[in-house]
């Protein structure tokens, strides 16, 4: 099945809140770590146990990606940890690439360093996305205790050098922001030209404002657009989750596990895709205004607007990827 007739199958299958799916998921987030360096306050990390936090092993990561291949348009490397702090990250992204998958690095940059940042350019890395939640000193060390400003910058930096001197292609590099801070408006809006000049010559693809969200109700969330009518959630009609223990989820937003799948150690994606766990979801995401699973009851991504059926921050998302076929790479840098 060619990449637009998966997504047209997916768009399909969800408008009709198809209990089976005839087509694989489309995108897959395999949580190389749970662990992170960093207690910022509005993620759920900070909250999980001593025996929540692994490592995952690389033979459980080669089968998922020979499962993936061929099938998975988005292979995500990381989760609810810190990606880079897995010590075979690198050789995850190559071994991911050869087989055919599109990989992301979503990362907080604390740990990256001069070799860390070659490899990464060199690896076969399709996108890396940063969270840099502040355009100055006080407002990002405020929101990531424990890291600093001066320094997680110049590792940004530098990376983005590494990728010009080599004149790489990839990753496609997008800097994500939350805005979270007592600055009056029209002082945030400098404050935030000023920092984007740092970047000016240099290969930054994207740069993202995003709004912090309550993770499945696990975060205190009092900011963002007002709840509308509950909609079916889309993700588990073309998404999956595997945590670093092989635990499988359909979502990013549950963020202990509590709807289990399966176990990807003894059992194939693609059978867990149509398996009675996820069908059973299926059935009651279809009627959302009865809906009682946690932590989908709780989850802020429940209520949305929609538009041709689609919640409207899913839309752009789904034609640029039936357009173009990858929903990161036609997007760029605002100038």
């Amino acid at each position: 099945m060619s990449p637009i007739h998966t997504l047209a199958a997916a768009y399909f299958s969800y408008r009709r809140r198809s209990e089976t799916c005839a087509y694989p998921p489309t995108r897959v987030w395999v949580e190389a770590t749970s662990h992170c360096n960093l207690q910022c306050s509005f993620c759920g990390n900070r909250l999980l146990g001593k025996d929540e936090r692994g490592f995952m092993d690389f033979d459980l990561f080669r089968k998922l990606a020979d499962e993936a291949s061929g099938h998975v348009r988005q292979f995500n490397l990381f989760h609810r940890g810190e990606s880079l702090l897995h010590p075979q990250i690198g050789g995850m992204i190559r071994y991911a690439s050869e087989k055919g998958l599109r990989t992301r690095i979503h990362t907080n940059g604390t740990r990256l360093n001069r070799d860390l940042s070659d490899e990464l350019v060199t690896s076969g890395l399709d996108v890396l996305s940063f969270s840099f939640d502040g355009y100055d000193r006080q407002m990002y060390e405020a929101n990531r205790p424990g890291a600093s400003f001066d320094g997680v910058l110049a590792n940004i930096l530098d990376l983005l050098a590494a990728k010009k001197k080599l004149s790489a292609r990839k990753p496609f590099v997008a800097l994500e922001l939350m805005e979270i801070a007592d600055y009056p408006r029209d002082e945030l809006m400098r404050k935030r030209t000023a920092f984007l000049r740092r970047f000016e010559g240099l290969p930054l693809d994207k740069f993202v404002i995003r709004r912090p969200h309550n993770w499945g109700g696990l975060v205190d969330v009092t900011s963002g657009p007002k709840a509308v009518k509950r909609t079916a959630c889309p993700l588990p009609w073309h998404a999956m989750v595997v945590f670093w223990d092989g635990k499988v989820l359909p979502c990013p937003q549950d963020f202990f596990g509590t709807l289990q799948l399966g176990d990807a150690n003894s059992q194939r994606l693609m059978d867990i895709w149509n398996g009675e766990e996820l069908r059973s979801l299926r059935r009651e995401m279809a009627r959302p205004e009865s809906l009682t699973r946690k932590p989908c009851v709780d989850c802020d991504r429940i209520p949305r607007r929609t538009f041709a059926g689609i919640p409207t921050d899913y839309l752009g998302r789904f034609l640029s990827e039936a357009v173009f076929g990858n929903s990161w790479l036609s997007r760029k840098l605002p100038h």
